[in-house]
């Protein structure tokens, strides 16, 4: 007779025991992220990854897919990385024309009313001049010790110690007709949701069969070698990893029991910070809180770049209020133009306020529901909500004052034309404060603490 769980392991969280097999006797397999983030950490944080990844010897493995997608990306990796340093740098020589001529005008009009004498003048410009070149400085050094420019497009150190570190660790591509049947099967479980890949649909950029590709494989390697699979990734996406309250608990169960009845072997998966936390117990490495702390910060600002790719608009000044969201359906909002309006000119008549306007109008637009959340410190009530367009691209999002977070191209159009014949501007965005980003979010969870059990 099997015991209690023993059907139902996939929905166990890995215990210490797993995790310390996995780590000592299984294959060790990286996404290609954890490799293009060799490039986003310090040097030294840097070197403290490659060493724990070379101390897994012949148990480290990448897929070709993993291979081929970290050489589409490397240079524009690379590429990035020198722009932030350009962005910062460039918007402390913007402050400092915009504002030299401005405190040259305030510090003579200044002097004159205290008769400042010339040269305590121009000592304080000197602090102010001073600071600005001790900024730039810095941030030169820093960018010296991160030890990532725009040389390495063509002479890449980072990319040497990854030849070297993965060679002879590299899975051959599928045949011709294989990859066919795989990307062809891949769709399949994207129109049907089954993880992994699904999250990918309609993506802009890379290959949305990616994901369901590198899994192919390694179920392909663990099957061949009879041993358990470890998959380390920067992201916790909710198509490979099972995620409850915003806590990642473990792989999904459904990918567990798929490599159980595919390859015959268990399958964990892991963020790359929690690989290294592991990897002090099982791999008996030394890992530095900076190096951590690294790890957790890269991660963290991946999830802030899907976010903003994915939202349609998005205003800063809203950033901090994408705690949670509703689901709303807004059809054919075109049909209740005409009423909307009418309830508007009457609103104008009696005086009321935009509040007024936002709180009368939004529950005639059919289909719409609304709830109003409260933040844990209770600081503000939120009318928080999505509306989703026949296509499933996310509409619109607003909080209680109106202030417009996220909204189609088309709504905008709409909600436009209502604004302005409303003389409202509730739904108008501030010149230079919208960006246009296409695709959908899924809003719920992917700005909540996001902390593993271990697994993830």
């Amino acid at each position: 007779m099997a015991g209690f769980s023993e059907e139902f392991r996939q929905y166990l969280p890995p215990d210490e025991e797993m995790i310390g097999r996995v780590f000592t006797k299984g294959v060790i397999t990286l996404d290609a992220n954890v490799l293009l983030d060799a490039y986003r950490y310090a040097s030294d944080a840097r070197a403290e990854l490659l060493r724990v990844l070379h101390s897994l010897g012949g148990r480290l493995w990448v897929s070709h897919q993993v291979a081929l997608e970290f050489h589409r990306n490397r240079v524009s990796v690379i590429s990035g990385h020198g722009d932030s340093y350009r962005e910062v740098l460039k918007a402390g020589h913007d402050f400092r024309q915009k504002y030299d001529a401005e405190l040259a005008k305030q510090l003579r009009e200044f002097a004159n009313r205290v008769a400042l004498p010339d040269g305590e003048r121009t000592e304080i410009l000197r602090h102010v001049t001073s600071g600005l070149d001790a900024l730039s400085a810095h941030l030169n050094q820093l960018q010296a010790r991160h030890g990532v420019s725009d040389r390495f497009v063509s002479d890449d150190p980072v990319l040497k110690q990854l030849q070297h570190l993965l060679d002879n660790k590299v899975g051959p591509p599928l045949a011709p007709e294989e990859e066919a049947a795989v990307r062809k099967e891949a769709q399949r479980r994207i129109e049907e949701k089954i993880p992994p890949g699904f999250k990918d649909a309609g993506k802009s950029e890379g290959d949305p069969c990616g994901d369901y590709l590198v899994w192919h494989q390694s179920l392909l390697e663990a099957k061949a070698r009879s041993v358990p699979l470890l998959f380390v990734t920067r992201d916790t996406k909710e198509d490979w990893f099972l995620r409850v309250k915003g806590k990642t608990v473990s792989a999904l169960p459904e990918l567990i029991l798929e490599a159980r009845q595919v390859a015959g072997v268990d399958f964990v998966a892991m963020t790359t910070k929690t690989f290294l936390v592991h990897s002090q117990r099982y791999l008996d490495t030394a890992i530095s809180k900076t190096t951590l702390d690294q790890a957790e910060a890269i991660r963290l600002n991946s999830r802030q770049r899907q976010l903003k790719g994915r939202l349609i608009y998005l205003l800063p000044e809203a950033w901090n209020a994408l705690i949670q969201s509703i689901n709303v359906e807004l059809p054919l909002i075109e049909d209740r133009q005409a009423e909307i309006e009418t309830i508007l000119a009457h609103l104008r008549k009696t005086n009321q306020t935009e509040g007024d306007y936002y709180k009368a109008l939004l529950p005639e637009l059919r289909g719409l529901r609304l709830e109003r959340l409260m933040l844990e410190d209770a600081r503000r009530a939120l009318l928080r909500g999505t509306v989703e367009s026949d296509d499933g691209t996310i509409a619109v999002e607003v909080d209680s004052k109106g202030t417009t977070i996220a909204i189609s191209e088309q709504l905008a159009r709409l909600s436009s034309e209502v604004a302005n014949k409303a003389e409202m501007q509730m739904f108008k965005s501030k010149p230079g404060k919208v960006r246009a980003i296409p695709g959908e979010v899924p809003l719920p969870g992917l700005l909540d603490d996001d902390q593993d059990n271990g697994a993830g």
